[in-house]
Parts: C-alpha cells; structure tokens; sequence
C-alpha cells in the first residue's frame, strides 16, 4: 500500500507542474528509484548530477521539491520540444542516464511530451513495464543494482575529478620551486613522475571524504570521521614516494573541502556555503601536532590551521580568480595572501621568508623563469600555495559538475 505521505508529495509534485507549465514549458527531473523509498542518497546525487546537465542545455529557474516521493527538481525552458530530444538522448546514452526521469510539459498543456521509445528493464532488454508487470525481478535486486552503479559511477567521477585538479597543478610550468614536468625544483626527494604515483596513490581514497560529508547529517564530528580517510591517504602517498611529502597539506586541505561540498550538495545550500561549513568542521581543529607548521602556529604564524578555521578564503579567492586570470597569476596571488608554512620552513628564516614572498608575488608576467631559478638556487618551495591552487581548481570542477541551490 503507498503511503499517504507518498501520495501527498506526489500530488504537490503535480501541482506544480501545473502551475509552472501555465507560463512556460517545464522540466521536471527526478531519480527513477526502484520500490517506495525514494529519499535515499543515490537519489539525491543523480538528481543533482542531472539537473546541472539541463542548465547546460539551457534549462533556467531551477526550483527544487523535497518530499515522501524523492527529490524533484524543475526548470523553465525556451524550446520544450527540442529539449525532449536532447533528454532522451541524454537518458539513453548516458551510463547512468537509466536512472533518471526528465519529463517536460508544454506550455499550456497537462500531460508531458511523451517518448518515442519504451524505456528498458534495469536488468534486462525488457521493456521496464512488462517486467514490473511481470514481476520479472525483486524489489531488492533491482534497487541493488541502482545503487551499485550510481556509487561507481560518481565514485570514479569525484576521483577524476581530484586528479584532473592535481595534475592540472602538477603540470604548470616554471612555478617557483615546485615540482614540474620539466624539473624536480628544489626538491631532491621528489620529481615528476613520483608526483604521478603520489596522485594516484591518494585520489583513490581521498574522494571518499566527499560521500562522508554527503550522507551526514550536520558538521559535528565530521574532521573525526575524515581523519581515517587522511591517515590512510598519506600512508598510500608515502608508499609510493619512499617516504617523500608530496601532497600530506592537500590530503586535509582537499578532504575537508570535499566533504563540506558533499554535505552541502545534499542539504541543498548554495555553493557558497561550502567555506562556512569547512570552518564549522575545523572549529576545533587544535590537537598539537609534531610538524613545522604546528609549531609556527602556535607561535602565531597561519598557515593551513588558520585557513581551515576561516573557511578556507584564500581557497574561495582563488577559485574565483581561476575565471578570469592563468594559473599562474592566480597561485602568486596566493602567495601573496597566506602564510605558507613551507616556504617558511625552506626559508629559514622570517627575513628571507618575507623575501621570497615578495619575491614571487610581484613576479611580472613573463619573469617566472628567472625567479624560478632564483627560487631553486636558494632552495625554497611554495608547497601550501600549490595545495590552494589544487582545492580551487578541484571546487571549480566540482561547480559544474552538480547543481548548487542559490
């Protein structure tokens, strides 16, 4: 038997569309999920997913409807028709698009456009009516499967999407002493092809952090539920690097990042809201630890603790930089706006710390390699800067991956 709250949240669903398809045509995206419990986290992320891929083909206005039935997200559009093709297309060709219903309604009219062809069977070539007719499969083996696939699909998205970012990083040239594809810096423990496998190594486990911060509930004891996740990052990193530092300020920088972008894609807050959630996870981020960088906190130097408890702004700077300005201008601006415990710890001291800073911050454009240089001879890194151009530029491609309220 439904559920009265099933039923009533799908009534509200169709009043809706009736009142939004009295003045445009209208799009309606929801997750197809087998059975009656349709508020499950596959949902969420494929209707998200989904809904972001209609504003790329032009759908407007999105608003968005929690209910018993699911989460249901609508939208305007200029040209119903044309874009019934297109979502066809899209469900049919896409490999999770089976899992998705885009149904669009005329201006005017009370029935949505209906297909061409009969949608198939999860599980087999079947038209998926004559199997639920039939009862052709359980309830359990077809919401398995939903769920199987959905997970593996933005399981190796969120990781693409970590390495694309760390590699995009890696291989901008002529970068201060950092590690590049045509030199190792100032670094004698690491070089490119390390970095490769460093990227590898971590991305694999790091992007659970984004689904930890997807199914909870609020940001209380998220940094305790993430910490495994770091812990075992940095051990795969070290594996392949024979003990070597390559990435352990991006592992917590990148993880918190994700997971607040995980909660809040779920909660339905704007993308914006994703810096107050990171200094919300990192409020009590003050376990004494053994590194440089604690130290030079505690001593009153930033650094990464400071950014975390702040939310991450030079994070949120960068990103919106990275629109209008080349990596390069973006990651001296970010030195030019933290305290980067690497490049003091390099420097040695605050004299030639404050230096190289300025040094490397006022680089004209076309100078990079002549400072590079200067950089290398003197030994110094600017390894915290690279960790914020590599979150920016993850947060960008997580932007347009999903749809964000706001």
């Amino acid at each position: 038997m439904v559920d009265d709250k099933i039923l009533l949240s799908r009534e509200l669903r169709a009043q809706k569309i009736k009142e939004l398809s009295q003045k445009s045509d209208t799009v309606t995206v929801k997750s197809n999920v087998p059975g009656w419990a349709k508020n499950i986290d596959s949902a969420h992320i494929l209707s998200a997913y989904f809904i972001k891929r209609c504003t790329e083909l032009g759908v407007y206005d999105i608003e968005r409807l929690d209910g018993a039935d699911g989460l249901t997200y609508f939208g305007k559009t200029a040209d119903g028709k044309t874009l019934k093709e297109k979502t066809v297309n899209l469900e049919q060709t896409h490999p999770i698009g089976r899992f998705i219903d885009i149904d669009i309604t005329l201006k005017g009219e009370e029935k949505s456009l209906s297909r061409k062809d009969m949608r198939k069977c999860y599980l087999c070539d079947k038209p998926a009516f004559i199997c639920g007719r039939e009862k052709t499969h359980t309830t359990s083996q077809l919401l398995s499967f939903f769920n199987d696939k959905t997970q593996s699909y933005f399981d190796n998205l969120i990781e693409n999407i970590i390495k694309e970012s760390m590699l995009e990083e890696l291989n901008l040239d002529n970068k201060f002493g950092l590690v590049t594809p045509t030199s190792n810096g100032s670094h004698t423990d690491l070089n490119y092809s390390v970095m490769v496998n460093a990227i590898n190594a971590v991305n694999t486990r790091l992007k659970d952090a984004f689904f930890i911060g997807f199914k909870a509930e609020k940001t209380d004891n998220l940094l305790d539920k993430l910490r495994p996740i770091g812990i075992e990052s940095e051990e795969k990193m070290l594996k392949v690097t024979d003990g070597a530092n390559a990435y352990k300020g991006f592992i917590f920088v990148g993880g918190v990042l994700l997971a607040a972008a995980g909660l809040c894609l779920k909660k339905g807050k704007p993308f914006s809201e994703i810096y107050n959630a990171c200094a919300s996870i990192c409020a009590d981020l003050s376990a004494p630890l053994s590194t440089f960088g604690y130290a030079a906190y505690k001593n009153g130097f930033g650094g990464v603790r400071k950014q975390a408890k702040m939310g991450f702004p030079a994070v949120k700077k960068a990103k919106q930089l990275l629109e209008n300005n080349s990596l390069i201008t973006v990651l001296k601006n970010i030195v030019k706006s933290i305290d980067d415990s690497v490049l003091l710890k390099r420097a040695k001291s605050v004299e030639r710390y404050e230096y190289f800073k300025n040094l490397i911050s006022n680089c004209a454009d076309g100078r990079e390699k002549q400072v590079t240089k200067e950089c290398i001879e003197n030994n110094i890194s600017i390894g915290g800067a690279a960790d914020i151009l590599i979150a920016a530029l993850m947060l960008r491609k997580i932007e347009k991956t999903f749809y964000f309220e706001g």
